[in-house]
Formats: C-alpha cells, structure tokens, sequence
C-alpha cells in the first residue's frame, strides 16, 4: 500500500480519491500459454489467473496494469508537455523511449518493485529469467533499466515527468538500445496512419501486426487539408498510391523538395521515405500501386535494425 500510494505520486495522476477501480479476474483452464497477462480498459483491469495459482503470484500482473490506469490518467496539459519534453531532445532515442515509458515503467512497478517486495526468492528468479519481466524484449528491457531510475524517483518524490528523470530515463534507453533505438518497430510502436482512400483495411492489420502497435489513431486521403494537425507528436505511417504524391505536398506531410527525393527514389526502385518533421516525431512515406505492396513493404520496414531520414 505504502509503495503504490509513493507510484500514483509519481505518476501525477487525477481522479477522486473514493474512485473504485473494478478488477475483472478471468479464470483460464490451462497452460496452452505458459504466462498469464492482463489488460487496463480505462479504469477496468482484467487479469488472467489459474486455477491453482497463488494470490501473491497474480498481483504483480494487476499492479502492473494498475500502472497503465495512472500513466493515463494524468491532466491533458501535463501530458502534452512531458511528451514535449521527449521532442524537444536531441539524443537520438528519445521517441523510442517515449514509447516504451508506459508499458516499461510498469514493468518495472508491477514485474519488478513488487515481486522484489513480496518475494524476493521469485524476484531473483525473473530477474536471472531472460525476459522474466515481460515477454517483449523491448519492453522487458526497459523494464529492467527503469527499475533504479523509478526507485530513486520514489525516493526521491519525482514525479514520472520531472525533467531530470526523463533526461537521464532517454539517456539510459540510448545506452542500452543504440543504434536499435531508431528502429522502426519503436519509432512506431505507437503511430498516426494516414491513407489514400482506396488503400484496404488488410494494409492497416499488417501494421498492427508488424510493430506491435500499442496506439493508433488513424485518417484517409481526402479528410481534411491538414490532416496531421492534432496528432503533430505522433510518428505518421502515410501509404500512397504513385499518383497521390502531389497530395502529399498540398496536405504539408511532404515538402516539395522531399517529394522530389521520394519521386528519385521511385525511379531508382526504391518505394519509402523516411523523414522527421521538425519538433515532432518520424514521418514513414510508402508508395504502392497495391495493397500487397504496401504490405510488402511494411513488413520489410518492421524487420529494420534502425532507420535514418532518406535523402
């Protein structure tokens, strides 16, 4: 109790204090899937347990949970300046580590702090476990190298959006990450996808597929004259037909001279572009006469170890 009243601190969160935060309890009748898992809907947890299974061993999965509830519930204003924060960095890694702070810092409350708390014989045990915190590697990861940095922060009173915690958080994700910290699959993990009309919904699920999505908002060609506005601190997956790079340019997602590049590399056989739009995340340009292409392609960028804007 002591430690997550010092977690909803950190996380700055607001909702009345008498506010109950149902837990839905699902009983599952087998080990098809050796790890139980859980999932926040708004103020809904819903945790997984078996039917033998130890209070103690499924708390860590609700608190965990619980964490996402906090990290969402923080005032609009707050969170678009701490994501602003993250922007306003030069360090390469700083998208990604803005889209593994959620899922990471409660790794390391709910798989981490608590198992540590509560017992400490299985805390040894998933932490000696490769991806003992959590079955992403990304986020199993980050996980392990925010649990000293929240750990000082609670001590520490900081809050989750302090601006020295999220200077040494980025710069803790670059060391660990490197190179990989441009990959697509982080740039993207959570992402703004804007199409040509005619583009299907089976281009949509290779994305949700391909990047293990965790957020997407999502428009078409035709919508609006400036189709970004509202959504400028998300990294953008744009996927075009040939004949729609003009469009690009008049909705302001390409400058000229950068559909000019995109239309070079068309010609040399290359089909994406990659570009960061300034003080804002990475824009991702696929140009496709298909949907299989698109998706082609897609997957191919998900597989990259790291990416830099085209030229």
């Amino acid at each position: 109790q002591h430690l997550m009243a010092r977690v909803v601190r950190f996380y700055g969160s607001q909702f009345p204090p008498e506010a109950g935060i149902p837990m839905q309890l699902m009983v599952r009748p087998n080990r098809a899937v050796a790890n139980t898992s859980g999932q926040q809907l708004d103020r809904y947890s819903i945790v997984e347990f078996m039917a033998n299974d130890r209070a103690l061993s499924t708390i860590d999965v609700a608190l965990h949970e619980l964490c996402h509830f906090f990290f969402a519930n923080r005032t609009t204003s707050r969170v678009v300046a701490h994501r602003q924060q993250f922007l306003a960095s030069a360090s390469p890694s700083a998208v990604a580590a803005m889209h593994l702070l959620d899922e990471g810092v409660a790794a390391a409350v709910g798989n981490a702090m608590v198992p540590r708390l509560l017992d400490s014989a299985r805390f040894v045990r998933l932490w000696a476990t490769p991806m003992g915190l959590y079955t992403n590697p990304d986020v199993d990861k980050t996980g392990r190298l925010l649990l000293p940095l929240v750990t000082n922060a609670l001590q520490r009173g900081q809050s989750v959006d302090d601006t020295t915690f999220t200077r040494d958080y980025i710069d803790a994700v670059g060391r660990a990450f490197a190179d990989a910290a441009t990959a697509p699959r982080l740039l993207l993990n959570q992402l703004y996808y804007f199409a040509d009309r005619d583009v299907g919904p089976s281009v949509s699920n290779a994305i949700l597929e391909a990047f293990r999505v965790s957020a997407l908002y999502s428009a078409r060609a035709g919508a609006s004259d400036a189709p970004f506005e509202g959504r400028g601190d998300m990294s953008a997956l744009v996927v075009v037909r040939p004949t729609s790079i003009p469009m690009l340019v008049r909705s302001a997602i390409l400058s000229a001279d950068e559909a000019a590049q995109l239309r070079r590399r068309l010609a040399a056989g290359g089909a994406s572009y990659v570009t960061r739009r300034p003080g804002a995340p990475w824009t991702f340009v696929v140009v496709a006469a298909t949907d299989s292409e698109a998706i082609r392609q897609i997957r191919e960028l998900a597989g990259q170890s790291s990416v830099r804007p085209s030229t």
